[in-house]
Parts: structure tokens; sequence; C-alpha cells
């Protein structure tokens, strides 16, 4: 990587760090004692359904290098817009079975062109059905609507919940992209012994790009298991097989056997703080494509892994982070990646009325195709956001976005420039409605 790509990394690297060591992430911190914004600190105990509305005024300086004639699209430039987001959460928490449903949209008006763009919609529903005392079995259907390619890249810091649509990804739009993704997956979990636990999981999953220039179709099918051992009480090793196929739209499918052993530990600090690592790492025996369209493939070997922290800090914040390696079909792309993605997220209450979140995400990786020369590319995202409740259902905030990209010119489809870099502003206000709750 070239010495202005170090500078960046190195700069992200540095924020992540700041992040760590100031504050902490969302899923895992406490609400401030009375805490005034009732979305805040919402029960998932019963069942509830909630709607969430946030509309926010934006401002994006875009600064990209031109190539060729390529002519930038209205997300290239810079300019201001009003961005509206719904979204509708159910959960049902019953002894044996659990529900969890999600719903949304998030929708541009710019006022100087006229134009209205949905630029994401999402929906996913989640059913968990204990069978017996020592077997749960969970099924899961997810469908969306993005317009940001290349947002597959980056590892979420904090693991989606259960019924959990894809989250917004508006702020990385690029061009008129239009994908379409499905994903069903189904799982089922059986404890051996008092130590000893078992689980199977498979995932089907395919995105549609119609009519987008560059961007071929992909599918992705996987299965696996995974049998888990607890050495003690805050201790336990993981060992795990998975097999993945994939395949793009043009191009034969591409075959993964990933191997590989881990550890989860978990440390309780007192009864309601605790700190839990988790990690896996092994090898992985990929078939992939010679050249993109080529119907021949050949054999690598990569070594692959993630891993996660999640520590509380204080009674009201809380830090987490990611780390993942391997090899993926993500949209956006012609052929597999190799990619390495490191994330951050650290936020708290400040008080009652302010709580303050941030991260940090930077991923960078190469064609998985054997052709010489590999093709690089990194990217970089950060952002800083301060809430204050001005009620229990009302909120306003101020929220700053970074989001860069380097990309060698031979993976990008036309009409998108090979290097943007993204500083945005936004400032608006949350209403939270909790529609029933029981």
């Amino acid at each position: 990587m070239h010495d202005k790509g170090i500078g960046r990394a190195l700069g992200v690297v540095a924020l992540a760090l700041v992040c760590a060591g100031t504050a902490r992430a969302q899923p895992a911190q406490r609400p401030a004692a009375g805490a005034v914004f009732g979305g805040a600190s919402a029960s998932t105990s019963g069942k509830a359904l909630d709607l969430t509305v946030d509309i926010n005024e934006s401002y994006d300086q875009n600064v990209t290098v031109r190539s060729g004639s390529d002519e930038f699209s209205l997300f290239q430039g810079s300019g201001a817009y009003v961005v509206l987001t719904p979204n509708l959460d159910f959960v049902s928490h019953g002894n044996r079975v659990q529900w969890a449903m999600n719903a949304g949209s998030n929708g541009r008006y710019y006022s100087d062109t006229g134009e209205v763009i949905v630029t994401n919609e999402s929906g996913a529903a989640n059913l968990s059905v204990r069978l017996s005392s020592s077997t749960t079995m969970s099924l899961n259907q997810s469908v969306a609507y993005s317009a940001s390619p290349f947002a597959g890249l980056f590892v979420p810091s904090v693991a989606p919940e259960i019924g959990s649509a894809a989250p917004p990804t508006s702020n990385y739009s690029l061009d008129a992209f239009k994908s379409y993704t499905s994903a069903t997956g189904a799982s089922v979990t059986h404890r051996i012994s008092p130590r000893a636990t078992m689980s199977f999981a498979s995932d089907l999953g395919y995105t549609a790009t119609p009519r987008t220039a560059g961007y071929p179709s992909v599918q992705n099918r996987d299965v696996g298991g995974r049998i888990a051992y607890s050495l003690s009480r805050d201790l336990r090793l993981q060992f795990g097989y998975t097999f993945r196929q994939g395949q793009y739209e043009g191009s034969p499918r591409s075959t993964q056997h990933d191997l590989n052993i881990g550890i989860d530990y978990s440390r309780p600090l007192s009864r309601t703080r605790k700190t839990a690592i988790s990690f896996m790492l092994g090898p992985t025996v990929a078939s992939v494509p010679l050249t993109v369209g080529s119907q021949d493939v050949r054999r690598q070997y990569r070594l692959i892994g993630d891993a996660s922290l999640r520590h509380q800090v204080g009674r009201t914040w809380a830090l987490q982070a990611s780390y993942r390696r391997g090899i993926g079909n993500i949209e956006g792309f012609q052929a597999p990646v190799f990619t390495a993605a490191y994330s951050a997220s650290a936020s708290g209450f400040l008080g009652r009325r302010t709580d303050l979140s941030l991260s940090a995400a930077y991923s960078t990786g190469e064609s998985a195709l054997t052709t010489g020369t590999p093709d690089q590319f990194a990217t970089y995202t950060g952002d800083a956001r301060l809430r204050i409740a001005m009620t229990r259902m009302w909120a306003t905030y101020v929220e700053y976005l970074f989001y860069d990209y380097n990309f060698n010119r031979t993976v990008l489809a036309a009409g998108l420039p090979p290097s943007l870099t993204r500083n945005g502003v936004r400032t608006g206000v949350t209403m939270w409605i909790p529609v029933r709750r029981r």
C-alpha cells in the first residue's frame, strides 16, 4: 500500500484506540439512572412494538478523483439533503417461543433538484423455539434493498440481534446502484452434557443487481457445525467446520472448506458488568476462478479467523471491537475477494439526558483471482454522534461522518471514481413511540 494509504490506516487505528480508551459501545451498556429518552432503555421482556422515526438535515463534502470521461452522480457530488428513516421493531419473549421482527426504510430529498430517492429498505423476522430442555431451533429470514455497494466490506463491531434487518447504509451510497438481497438461515443447538454443546447452522443468500452495469448478481450458501466445551465457568473451547459455496453470475461456483478452533472467555467484573473475548482461527481451502468469467478454477490455501471484544467500563459505558479475515463473495465485486476488516465502537451516557457514540472501521483486501498483480483496495469510515433527550419520546442529535475508499480501477464498474473521501454532517431529531408493550 502506498504512503498515503498507510497514513490513513494509521489514522483510523489511532481513532479506534482513542475510542477504546474513552467510551464504550451501545448494546452492552446500561442506561444512566433515570435516563430521560425512553428509547434508550426500552425493555425487551414480554411483548413490545416500537416505532422509531429519524429525520435529519445532511450535508456531504465529497472529494473524488476523476477518471476518464465518467460523469459524477448525485451521490458523488457535495451537497445538502434531508433524510427520513422510519423503523418498526417487534419482540415477543415467551417461555419456549421467541419472535423478533424488524422493518425499516431510508429515503433522501434533494431540494435543489426536487428528487426523492429511497436508498435502503429492509425487513427481517426470526423465530426461536426451545424444543426441549437441551435443544433450541432458530429460523431467520431477511430481505433488503440497498443503493450502497461495498457495504459488506465492513465488519460490525456489535453482533446483530435476532430478527434484526440489515442496518441502513445510506451514508455509503455512491451511485444509482441497486441491489436486492434475500437471506435465509436455520440453526439447531443441542446440549450434549453440562459442559458440552453441539450446533449446526445453514444459510442461503442471493443478491440481485438488475440493470447495474459491471456488478453481477451473486449467491452464497453455507452449512457447518460447531462443538463447544466449557473448560471452566468463564472459559469455553470451540471446534468448527463450515462448507461454503458462492457464485457470481456468469462465473463458475467457488467453494471453501473452513476449519477453525477458538475460545470464548467471559470474566464477570461484578454482578452487572463483565469482559468477554472470543476468537476463532484456522485454515481454509478455497477453489476460485482463474479470471473473471473463466470456467477454470484454482485451489488456494488461506488462514482465516475472527475475533471480538466486549468490555463494560463503569455502569453506563461499554466498548466493542471486532476483527475478521477471510474470503467472501461480496456484492459490488465481480469475483471473490480476500479481506481483513477491523472495527471498534464505543458509547455511553454522559448524564440522564445525553449519550455519546463513537465508531471506526477499516477494511483492506485484494481479489482472490490468481492473475498476477492483485487488485488492491482499502476502505475507511468513522462516526461520532451526540444525542440529547428533550422528553421521553423526543431526542435531538448532531453527527459527524467520515468515509474514504481507494480502489484499483479494474474492480470498479463504470461511473464510480477510483477514489473518494466523504466528510458529512447530520443534525436532526429522533422520535420513539412505544406502540404496544406488555
